[in-house]
């Protein structure tokens, strides 16, 4: 067996046939992105207007700014534009974390993150990038996704603030 990360019901899904799919009784709606956006391409992605970040960890944060959650058929969070939600300063702030994040490992890491594509990439250059912030353990939480998402953007942002700051002689 392997590991998806989809709940069992969802992998039967999977496993039907066309011709098993047609006897569903009920309409099924499915949300896709419009297009798919070349990499490194200016694009103006509109996300619904109730669009809210959900409330989860960095290393989920990371999947999702890169991936985008399928399930609400929502594209990579990476393309969210602040600017798109003028009456939300909450979701405006939150979004401006998830791009600092973003903008973090992304200068940290060694591949073109826009060739990344499987989960177990985007773990493994989460990982590697997150044991070089040293932050160690907080109250017992070592992994990752254990720290909230918060906790980790105000430390990035004070790391990023004592190495900007100029050496007293």
């Amino acid at each position: 067996m392997t590991a998806t990360g989809l709940p069992p019901h969802v992998v039967g899904w999977m496993q039907r046939t066309p011709s098993d799919a047609m006897e569903i009784s009920e309409p099924v709606t499915i949300l896709t992105p419009a297009f798919v956006p070349e990499p490194n391409a200016v694009v103006d992605i509109a996300f619904p207007p109730d669009f809210e970040l959900p409330q989860v960890g960095p290393l989920t944060a990371w999947r999702l700014l890169l991936l985008g959650d399928k399930n609400r058929g929502l594209p990579p969070f990476r393309l969210l534009n602040p600017k798109d939600f003028p009456g939300k300063r909450n979701l405006r702030k939150r979004i401006s974390d998830w791009k600092f994040l973003y903008n973090t490992i992304v200068a940290k890491v060694d591949v073109d993150v826009d060739t990344i594509v499987d989960d177990d990439q985007i773990t493994a250059a989460f990982l590697k990038v997150w044991s070089t912030f040293g932050f160690g353990a907080t109250k017992g939480n070592i992994r990752p996704d254990q720290w909230k998402l918060s906790t980790v953007v105000l430390k990035l942002r004070e790391i990023a603030a004592t190495k900007e700051k100029p050496e007293h002689a």
